[in-house]
């Protein structure tokens, strides 16, 4: 990727990052973002059979899938002046992944891509793969016993248990914003003929939570909710 497209996409993050919900007056807004702009590895390693779990949710929609293909999601929901947004899909101009949450007043929303893939060495010696990501943190608009937290997470790991390699970015209880773009990257011995796979997880959390009085009002609302969902569901069976 040139200067010029590196450039380009890391602002539209930072706008996402900073803009993605807009602040309402006397109300928390927050949002994170976090993609991948490409993905390589040594001469000596072969990569194959993507496979993606994808989740989005929102306090009033959930959508999950499994498969060889990344799906599309974009959840978005305003009540009350609450908003709660959630998406996930292809990244600016590429077939990578990236995930977006956002919310403002008492709105939260996450949205998780794990990639699986496959590795074979074709030849014995140094190997590495490279993930290219960018993030964008933000929380404002802050009050006095509101509680809000924006987190961007990524890490890669090899086959399961090993070399695995991690980052976090996150602003909890306190305003900023934040965004970049950096590397995951895995350096690692092989022969030819090994083989084994490389998982990537992906993804983004924005919450907004009223003051710890309201908070209990709104626990009793949700869990009224899912006993009336349990209850239909039993009806229903």
């Amino acid at each position: 990727m040139n200067n010029t497209n590196l450039l380009r996409v890391t602002c539209v993050a930072a706008m996402l990052g900073a803009g993605l919900v807009p602040a309402a007056a006397q109300a928390a807004a927050v949002s994170a973002t976090t993609g991948i702009f490409g993905l390589s590895s040594s001469s000596n390693l072969t990569l194959s059979n993507d496979f993606y779990f994808t989740d989005a949710s929102t306090p009033f929609e959930s959508l999950f899938d499994a498969g060889a293909t990344l799906p599309s999601y974009n959840l978005g929901t305003t009540q009350n002046g609450n908003t709660s947004l959630a998406s996930l899909g292809p990244t600016f101009g590429g077939p990578e992944p990236v995930t977006e949450a956002g919310a403002t007043n008492w709105g939260s929303g996450s949205s998780t891509v794990q990639w699986s893939l496959d590795w074979v060495a074709t030849g014995a010696g140094k190997a590495f793969i490279d993930v290219d990501y960018f993030y964008s943190v933000t929380l404002q608009s802050l009050l006095a016993g509101e509680q809000a937290l924006a987190s961007s997470f990524i890490s890669l790991l090899r086959d399961g248990s090993q070399q695995k390699s991690e980052s976090l970015h996150a602003f909890s209880n306190a305003e900023g914003n934040d965004f970049d773009n950096a590397h995951l990257l895995l350096n690692f011995d092989v022969l030819e003929g090994d083989s084994g796979a490389f998982t990537i997880t992906m993804a983004s959390n924005a919450r907004a939570v009223p003051e710890p009085a309201t908070m209990l009002l709104m626990g009793a609302g949700m869990l009224g909710m899912g006993v009336t969902a349990v209850r239909r569901r039993r009806l229903g069976s």
